[in-house]
């Protein structure tokens, strides 16, 4: 992975990794809104993106943070993930 392969139109993920197992491109995004992303592509060049939204766990729980999944899309190209990525860090908190 190059540093020009790890961006998605403006959007610079903070963590990229390439999967072990079946050797997929894995990028994930955070935005000020709360929202954030994981985008996966196959070998094949098919991307996954997931939606989490973070959120707050009671004081008492050992983790204080943690995502809670609200959406999942197959994005053909690389520009749908732009696309995507665009509308997410736009939505309101």
């Amino acid at each position: 992975m190059n540093k020009d392969s790890l961006k998605f139109g403006d959007f610079m993920p903070y963590r990229a990794w390439i999967n072990d197992k079946d050797h997929s491109e894995n990028y994930e995004f955070k935005f000020s809104n709360g929202y954030g992303a994981k985008v996966s592509c196959s070998t094949q060049g098919v991307f996954e993106l997931v939606v989490n939204m973070k959120y707050r766990k009671p004081s008492n729980s050992p983790f204080a943070e943690s995502s809670l999944t609200i959406g999942y899309f197959i994005c053909l190209t690389r520009e749908e993930v732009t696309e995507w990525l665009e509308k997410i860090s736009g939505w309101n908190k």
